[in-house]
């Protein structure tokens, strides 16, 4: 069955990694030797070898970019989800926490981002994960962008974060703690039903949704809730480094991005394409851009640490310089010789340039191909027409073709968005 599959039926398959899947089934396939379209003949020993030599890439459970791990957090929050991402509008705090845990654990992760999207959620498993973020980044710097909304939970995550940064238009805030009770009692009463609760213990049947809400009832769900609220006052204030009263006074509002940097609620007003730069130059940089948590510098009139401002420009022009070096690099490599197209693809995928040179260095290169004939009445013309004056009359602006649309995070992990304009400049320098 294998055989017919893979035999005299074409293959979408790089021509590189053909030598080490028909290497891997050589034996079960009965071959013999493998003839490349070059001419280049292997046999089943090094077809073999290089099955043998061949490492999978590593997959992760998030995406890397320049040594940072992205972890989305989007949609409704929910305890014990049971999917590792984002699904069907909702995350699950054990999937953060997953992708959390692995993060710290991984040699190729300098830093971590919590990309979030989110109104908030359960309380259950919020405020650990919550603890849990804070104490991580003791262990590796943790930021965290609002990228568009992170109210209710989705702020107490963010909270624990070293850095908070947020767009001019984000929405934060929103501390506080809601419980909803539904009375059908008098829709049953319309309709002719009428529900009995048999139950042993008085409790048992507190808050159904067939019967008014005692009041009774009522204040114990209040103290439940009064009780959670301390919690998350609690949580932020200490995240944050800012007094639980100053907390307490938002009344669980939901503020601007100018207005939560004022209270201390965020660090930094940036658009979201810039995030990642920035937080790569702050951990390449030798000095601390913003002021560790465990050694807060602090005004005399406030309460929250002091972060230091940011040389966007400097950075910019850092990031832009470091992209053309890696343009570069790939594209005037000796591995590239032959195998150009391939070298721009690379490029453009944002591979490091040591990883494009091992790869390029395993595929065969193109064959060579011949000059094309010159079309003599299309060198005249075009000829004429540049010896020939012409009015200048300036052509109209295009709009540009924009794309499904996609979170600025993932589309600066996708093609580099932040220095896209210079990007492909600095490329064909």
């Amino acid at each position: 069955m294998i055989f017919d599959e893979l035999v005299n039926k074409p293959l979408l398959m790089n021509p590189g990694y053909a030598r080490i899947f028909f290497g891997a089934l050589a034996e079960r396939l009965k071959l013999q030797s493998l003839t490349l379209a070059e001419g280049e003949q292997l046999l089943l020993a090094d077809l073999k070898a290089s099955a043998a030599n061949y490492q999978a890439r590593e997959r992760k459970l998030y995406q890397i970019q320049n040594g940072i791990a992205v972890i989305p957090v989007e949609g409704t929050l929910t305890h014990r989800y049971g999917y590792l991402n984002p699904y069907s509008g909702m995350t699950g705090y054990d999937g953060i926490q997953v992708k959390l845990d692995t993060a710290l654990e991984d040699d190729d992760v300098r830093g971590i981002l919590l990309d979030i999207n989110s109104p908030g959620g359960s309380a259950n498993g919020c405020m650990d994960l919550a603890d849990a973020v804070y104490e991580a980044r003791q262990i590796k710097p943790i930021w965290a962008l609002v990228d568009e909304q992170a109210t209710s939970a989705a702020y107490a995550i963010a909270s624990g974060a070293n850095h908070v940064i947020a767009p001019r238009t984000a929405q934060t805030g929103s501390i506080g703690v809601i419980m909803a009770h539904v009375d059908q009692s008098k829709a049953h009463e319309k309709l002719g039903i009428h529900v009995t609760f048999i139950h042993a213990g008085a409790h048992k049947a507190d808050g159904n949704a067939y019967q008014p809400l005692p009041e009774g009832v009522k204040e114990r769900f209040q103290q439940e809730i009064d009780s959670l609220y301390t919690l998350f006052v609690d949580t932020v204030a200490r995240n944050r480094q800012l007094n639980t009263e100053t907390i307490r006074k938002t009344e669980a509002a939901i503020y601007s991005s100018e207005q939560a940097q004022e209270m201390g609620l965020i660090d930094q007003i940036l658009p979201a394409s810039q995030v990642l730069t920035v937080f790569t130059h702050h951990l390449n940089d030798t000095r601390a851009i913003m002021t560790t948590p465990t050694e807060p510098k602090v005004n005399a009139q406030q309460t929250q640490p002091v972060v230091e401002p940011v040389d966007t420009d400097a950075i910019k022009a850092s990031a832009i310089q470091q992209e053309r070096e890696r343009c570069l690099s790939i594209l005037q490599c000796e591995a590239a010789e032959g195998r150009m197209t391939t070298a721009i693809h690379l490029v453009k995928s944002g591979m490091a340039a040591e990883d494009a040179k091992a790869l390029l260095e395993t595929l065969p290169k193109a064959e060579a191909t011949a000059p094309k004939k010159e079309n003599t009445t299309q060198n005249a013309f075009t000829q004429h027409m540049n010896n020939d004056q012409h009015p200048n009359i300036p052509s109209e602006n295009t709009p540009e073709q924009t794309n499904e649309p996609k979170s600025a995070i993932q589309q600066m992990l996708s093609d580099f968005e932040l220095i896209a304009g210079d990007q492909n400049h600095a490329c064909r320098q």
